[in-house]
């Protein structure tokens, strides 16, 4: 389960390149726009991230692409529970 300290820490670990964020499920998805100017960052965000979420069961997806093309750019989610759920 995702938490506000969770989703702080990933923030922080980010850093500046977060535009906006909000939650696409509490506690189980949570999204952000990111300021990514080429697709070598995505690899710079994950890799940033990743520490903020190491012993939790918490994936990442990190898409770039033309802002207009792609609503989200980040994605943080308790993918088991959300997939055994449904």
């Amino acid at each position: 389960m995702l938490s506000e300290a969770i989703v702080r820490d990933v923030r922080d670990a980010v850093g500046a390149r977060v535009v906006a964020s909000s939650w696409l499920s509490a506690g189980d998805a949570w999204q952000a726009l990111l300021d990514l100017p080429t697709p070598d960052q995505t690899a710079i965000v994950v890799a940033a991230a990743k520490p903020a979420l190491a012993a939790l069961p918490v994936d990442i997806n990190v898409v770039w692409g033309d802002e207009g093309a792609r609503r989200k750019r980040l994605l943080c989610a308790d993918m088991e529970s959300t997939i055994i759920e449904q």
